[in-house]
């Protein structure tokens, strides 16, 4: 019989986005802000090290398309930096991300919708995301829940 995963979701970034169902009260998100690019790994590595449990899977915002080179640039590093934590914590990233317009259009209907109209959506389902990085990450974690991305056994 399969159990409901217990799911990190990570909407990446230097303030990142995280929600977890990885505790008896339900799903709970937040965001966290880690002061620079060198202290990376040790702040997805405190990320997972914080958690109440640990989560069967981790999964990430894919983003495909970035603002500037630098942003590409620091998501690719912050998607290896999480790799790098998960598998020190022995813990498994899901290797297919999910996108951000597939996200947008689970929780609000539009593929491109607004950063507020994910938080909106997020609130009507009953959540009280503190930002929208909080906000695409219970999106997110809700999203791969329901389609069921990961399963695991009893």
């Amino acid at each position: 019989m399969k159990r409901t995963p217990r799911l990190l979701a990570l909407d990446l970034g230097r303030k990142t986005g995280w929600a977890h169902n990885l505790n008896r009260v339900g799903v709970v998100c937040g965001t966290r802000t880690h002061a620079n690019e060198r202290d990376a790994l040790q702040y997805f590595e405190s990320i997972l090290c914080g958690l109440p449990i640990v989560p069967d899977a981790v999964i990430y915002e894919d983003v495909k398309r970035h603002i500037g080179t630098e942003a590409a640039h620091r998501y690719g590093g912050y998607l290896a930096l999480l790799r790098a934590a998960c598998q020190r914590q022995g813990v498994e990233v899901v290797d297919v991300g999910v996108g951000v317009g597939t996200i947008k259009k689970w929780a609000t209907g539009k593929g491109n919708a607004s950063k507020s109209a994910v938080m909106q959506a997020m609130r009507n389902r009953g959540y009280e995301p503190k930002d929208d990085n909080a906000a695409d990450a219970l999106a997110l974690l809700l999203h791969a829940l329901e389609m069921r991305l990961v399963e695991v056994g009893t």
